[in-house]
């Protein structure tokens, strides 16, 4: 039998059992009238839903139960009939009334959940009128009408009494907890005391215990507050200090060693984590409790406390050093980009949570690079492609390397940029075009060979592609005489307004300070900043969640050893 004719006796057997159902309802079998419903009522037919009314309605005239709450459904959901809330609750109440706990806790859903503020006052005395609150539906639905205050008195207190008596906690009630737990904070209680009465999943009751210890409760209310959506309340914890910025300073630290040691999931991940603190640092701006100049205090004196990024870093700044000496012995141009030029900017060195450093040279420049490095007894230039790590495309890189110490420790991302005709939207909208046309040559040649079973980056038409493309690249876009910089196809990327500048941007270079070096810069990193990252004063939604290097113990040691050939003291 085929497949198509295996489909058509599954609908005659649907078929089948609904005509069943529909002769056993016409016989008188309430059982039979449910169960039609259910099947009917999902149906986007209009005419199978208002048979579904017109079955179940004799037998909720006549009082059964199961029937009765169905008319309800009907009519609060407008199935075959027009939606009619309070017909909805009179039906369900009349289930209720017969004694059903299934009928009482849908009649709170449908009283909580009205835009009619006098049906939700309603919604908690039906249910305390059943005769088994005891079950867990009625529990859960205590805890949320002391919650919200639907029909009794707000009080978190009471909710989380009713939550603890719930021995199972489905997972549609767990969006409920953080709430709960901002409640109980806002009565006074402790931010690991509203985490255990809110019943908190394990990460989220540990971050409650550190934040509560590091920060006074005030983070984590402030976490709570972002999770929620609610307005931030962290400008008026800190408005009576002596020294706001400072109190920030460490609040916004313990949120970091919080993040390092319990934002694998749960509250803290790092999206929230991230909003929470910007959330914050705009709060207190805005009450005027910090200043620009506070805020950059902020950035400079967060740390990360990990022996494994200050290995690299250490050994990153070594790297550069011996660079630096290299390009100006040479006369060689290159700046520091991305978020290295970021980080020089707002943190006055390493970004604290970065493991990398990026890089910007001219193509001329790089060439020369690449040549004098060729019999480099330290350092050494590779290009490769590879996979990109932000999905399938097949990327072209270039590195800094060092001979003796395995790359994946250390090296230094080198990103080509190209002389072009302009950086005005005529030139932007040509440089789109043209990126756009040769990244797709270039996927195309990879989905031909994910196809076939071969591996992207051993495509010797793909590295013929980028060869073409970099001989090219210049003169299609109108270099060399150009009055614009753009990033070579060596990398092409998404958001390519991102990646072309004015010439003056990038020229002359400038010193710039980063830990104890002086490095070159460009001419105008601001508005390269500006053109990246927006408001650099800003912490990123990706907050420690991105690594360019392994961190594994082999390569610690490569990068110990190399520092020791240096000279560096111990780590």
């Amino acid at each position: 039998m085929n497949a198509n004719a295996g489909m058509e006796d599954g609908a005659v057997q649907a078929a089948g059992t609904l005509d069943n159902l529909r002769c056993s309802a016409m016989a008188g079998s309430a059982e039979a009238a449910v169960k039609l419903f259910d099947a009917l009522r999902a149906s986007k037919s209009p005419e199978d839903r208002d048979e579904a009314f017109r079955i179940i309605e004799p037998f909720a005239e006549s009082g059964d139960i199961q029937s009765i709450i169905r008319m309800a459904k009907a009519y609060n959901q407008g199935i075959g009939t027009e939606r009619n809330e309070a017909a909805a609750v009179s039906w369900m109440k009349s289930a209720a009334d017969r004694g059903s706990m299934t009928a009482a806790c849908m009649l709170y859903d449908i009283l909580s959940l009205s835009d009619d503020p006098a049906f939700r006052d309603l919604a908690c005395g039906y249910l305390m009128e059943s005769r088994d609150t005891g079950a867990l539906c009625a529990q859960l639905r205590l805890m949320s009408a002391h919650l919200h205050g639907y029909g009794t008195e707000k009080d978190p207190e009471k909710a989380a009494e009713y939550l603890g008596r719930a021995e199972e906690l489905p997972p549609n009630w767990k969006k409920e907890l953080p709430l709960l737990a901002l409640e109980l904070m806002r009565r006074g209680n402790g931010a690991l005391e509203a985490a255990e009465k809110s019943r908190l999943d394990q990460t989220d009751t540990e971050t409650a215990r550190y934040l509560g210890e590091h920060s006074a409760d005030r983070m984590f209310l402030a976490l709570l507050e972002t999770c929620l959506g609610e307005p931030s309340s962290y400008a008026g914890l800190i408005e009576n200090s002596e020294n706001p910025g400072k109190l920030m300073e460490e609040d916004f630290q313990a949120v970091l060693d919080a993040m390092m040691e319990y934002g694998a999931s749960g509250l803290l991940d790092s999206k929230n984590a991230s909003e929470t603190l910007n959330r914050a640092m705009d709060a207190a701006f805005d009450a005027g409790l910090i200043s620009k100049d506070g805020i950059g205090s902020i950035f400079r004196s967060m740390r990360i406390d990990d022996p494994r990024v200050h290995t690299i870093q250490k050994g990153l700044k070594a790297m550069l050093r011996m660079l630096d000496r290299k390009c100006k012995a040479l006369g060689i141009d290159y700046m520091i980009a991305c978020g290295t030029l970021l980080g020089s900017a707002r943190h006055g060195g390493f970004i604290p949570w970065d493991d990398d450093i990026d890089l910007y040279m001219m193509r001329e420049d790089y060439d020369r690079l690449a040549g004098a490095l060729e019999n480099d007894p330290e350092m050494k230039a590779k290009e490769f492609v590879y996979i990109s790590a932000m999905g399938n495309g097949v990327n072209y890189t270039r590195q800094i390397q060092l001979r003796d110490v395995n790359p994946r420790a250390l090296h230094l991302d080198v990103m080509v940029f190209d002389s072009v005709r302009s950086a005005d939207d005529d030139g932007w909208e040509e440089y789109r075009d043209y990126i756009a046309g040769w990244r797709a040559r270039i996927d195309a040649l990879a989905k031909d060979d994910r196809d076939k079973g071969a591996n992207p980056v051993r495509d010797p038409r793909i590295i013929g592609a980028y060869e073409e493309a970099k001989k090219n690249f210049s003169k299609d876009l109108g270099g060399p005489d150009g009055d614009a910089v753009a990033l070579s196809f060596d990398n092409p990327v998404a958001r390519p307004k991102r990646k072309l500048f004015d010439r003056s941007d990038f020229f002359p270079v400038k010193d710039l300070k980063f830990e104890d070096l002086t490095l070159s810069g460009p001419n105008n990193g601001g508005k390269i900043m500006e053109h990246l990252y927006g408001d650099i004063m800003r912490f990123p939604s990706a907050l420690l969640s991105r690594r360019h290097s392994d961190w594994n113990e082999s390569d610690q040691a490569e990068i110990k050893r190399f520092l020791r050939n240096l000279g560096e003291p111990d780590i």
